[in-house]
């Protein structure tokens, strides 16, 4: 099985009401946030005409996106996430061998706490990337563009639009019945679906943004 195919079996198994709500202050809601602001910094690159970075953004922000819809967020809260992470590149850092991972572990960990404390105490969120250290290649760092990434092939994204499609297709169907009173309300089983036809949408945005 291919890591796209467990990811997909993984988010699948999560009960569909609680599919990819990206409520305010929630961990996906967070990750959202990050891959805006990244996708901002590469169409800012681009204009500056600095294409390798404008493309070096553009891939931090599919790796945002795609935490959006990672199982190990779901039902976590912002503050929460923040934390797990910065404890995680503050583990990362005293193992790491290479320099310039363990510049991008240092302030990886500051740039979550920084967000973790505005979160806690209710202050404007500010995304501050630290830019250098975000830009500076490091072949195979897992988490970063340079990583050997989750790559769906062009069946991997035929096969999630499909599903998407058939998804709203019977969530219209469901709407048309619901509306004409003939099988009760169908307002939850409703609700369900159309959480299950934004899950199966956010996993095509997140893994083919080209398709």
């Amino acid at each position: 099985m291919s890591r796209l195919a467990v990811i997909l079996a993984a988010v699948l198994a999560i009960a569909p009401v609680g599919a990819l709500a990206a409520d305010a202050g929630s961990a996906p809601w967070l990750f959202l946030k990050l891959s805006e602001q990244a996708s901002a910094e590469s169409s800012a690159a681009a204009k500056a005409g600095h294409a390798a970075d404008a493309k070096t953004w553009a891939a931090w922000s599919q790796i945002y996106r795609q935490d959006v819809v990672s199982p190990n967020v779901e039902g976590k809260s912002a503050v929460q996430i923040t934390d797990e992470l910065e404890r995680s590149n503050r583990a990362a850092l005293s193992t790491a061998h290479d320099p310039r991972a363990a510049a991008l572990d240092r302030a990886s960990a500051d740039f979550w706490r920084r967000l973790h404390d505005e979160l806690a105490t209710g202050a404007p969120l500010v995304i501050a990337f630290p830019k250098r250290e975000m830009l500076t290649p490091i072949a195979g760092l897992q988490g970063t563009p340079w990583q050997a990434g989750v790559n769906a092939t062009a069946s991997d994204c035929a096969s999630l639009a499909e599903r998407a499609r058939a998804c709203e297709a019977q969530a219209a169907e469901m709407q048309r019945e619901n509306a004409s009173g003939l099988y009760g309300d169908r307002s939850f089983p409703l609700l369900m679906q159309e959480h299950q036809c934004h899950k199966w949408e956010e996993m095509h945005t997140a893994y083919c943004p080209r398709h």
